[in-house]
């Protein structure tokens, strides 16, 4: 079990996990950053099949060349038909042990020219095809996560306690809420837990952060809803 999630706001993308994950090869539990940089402008996390055998999507993901790895439009329908190929993979593999389909869903957090993105490929129900809301297209930030019941509304309540006003905007603080959300949600799943994993994707860069449960967060840069 494990949690993902992401936000587009005014000015930067956030893409976040827990640190926990279940080897579905191994039947261990370990630490694992979920979250990988793309590209400058782009994050990725996955969801559902894990272990080497079911990341190996990334590999064939970063032998793309390397323009089309910083246009999440253009990146997406390439990264489909790679994504299926390992889904239907790993659902043959676990369905002649006598296991169930986990499923598997590639979640993207994007921040350039268009403005901030969350993107996503959800491959339980046939190939897949892609998505995408750009907070250009939205009144205010948007906030999802993939997890167990209840994990959307564990971000969206974090989001609200990381949240300051400032004498014009509400800001938020990434590293802050990424610690919020993986404390809040080991209530949900008993291998969901510490450390917090976020990147942080602005017109400055990615950023990347570790947050440790008890550790008192500082966050130097804050971003506008």
């Amino acid at each position: 079990m494990t949690i993902l999630f992401a936000a587009a706001l005014e000015d930067a993308a956030i893409l976040g996990s827990d640190g926990r994950r279940s080897n579905l090869t191994t039947g261990q539990v370990e630490s694992f950053d979920k979250t990988l940089q793309i590209s400058s402008t782009i994050a990725a996390a996955k969801f559902g099949y894990g272990g080497p055998e079911a990341d190996v999507v990334w590999e064939r993901v970063r032998d793309l060349p390397p323009l089309d790895l910083e246009d999440i439009e253009g990146l997406l329908p390439k990264i489909q038909p790679l994504g299926a190929v390992v889904y239907e993979q790993q659902r043959a593999l676990f369905a002649a042990r006598g296991q169930p389909d986990w499923g598997m869903t590639l979640i993207f957090a994007s921040y350039d020219e268009r403005g901030a993105g969350i993107h996503w490929i959800d491959y339980r129900d046939g190939e897949g095809k892609p998505n995408s809301a750009w907070r250009r297209n939205s009144a205010t930030e948007m906030v999802i996560a993939k997890g167990p019941p209840g994990s959307d509304r564990v971000a969206i309540d974090a989001m609200a306690r990381s949240l300051r006003d400032d004498p014009t905007h509400s800001t938020v603080a990434p590293r802050r809420w990424a610690q919020d959300v993986v404390k809040a949600a080991g209530s949900l799943g008993s291998t969901i837990g510490p450390p917090a994993f976020v990147r942080v994707i602005s017109a400055a860069g990615q950023i990347h952060s570790t947050i440790t449960p008890h550790e008192l967060v500082s966050d130097p840069i804050r971003y506008h809803l």
